[in-house]
């Protein structure tokens, strides 16, 4: 991590360039600069040594709503809405 980021004109090695990582990465990480022509920055390669597993996405249920029924919705929706304790002012809710 004391490599030079940068190289001056007059070939003076300098690093003002800083990588961040939190403190559960800090310990997994590691960096190298590979060397750039024309450029007097050098790039920084972040490499990440540590085992990640990939989570299953989740499962998910697709409805088929062309396939509903109108009806039987509207009756319990409306069913649900006479019951519910609704406040009688919508800026007190």
């Amino acid at each position: 991590m004391d490599t030079p980021t940068r190289r001056l004109s007059n070939g003076q090695p300098t690093s003002p360039d800083i990588s961040i990582a939190s403190d559960t990465l800090i310990s997994h990480k590691a960096w190298t600069t590979a060397t750039a022509l024309a450029f007097d920055h050098l790039p920084i390669h972040v490499t990440l040594q540590a085992d990640f597993y990939n989570t299953k996405p989740p499962k998910i249920t697709l409805k088929n709503f062309a396939n509903a029924d109108r009806k039987i919705f509207t009756l319990e929706t409306k069913q649900v809405f006479r019951t519910a304790d609704l406040p009688p002012d919508v800026s007190a809710a």
